[in-house]
């Protein structure tokens, strides 16, 4: 679940502008680039966690 829960705020600070935030985001969600947000906990999944971290880097001016 952590790993959707950065996703969420990934992709808030993407919506948001916030650079900040969005580089936290993608420096927690790097080593997770090849699963699937919250897919672990069989009660939602987001999809994959790159589509959130490059989002998330590109935000933040580090990808």
């Amino acid at each position: 679940m952590q790993e959707a829960l950065w996703c969420l705020i990934a992709r808030a600070a993407v919506r948001l502008g916030d650079r900040d935030t969005a580089a936290r985001a993608a420096d927690a969600l790097r080593d997770a680039r090849t699963e699937h947000a919250g897919a672990a906990c069989g009660m939602l999944t987001l999809g994959p966690v790159a589509t959130y971290l490059d989002e998330a880097e590109a935000c933040a001016g580090t990808g």
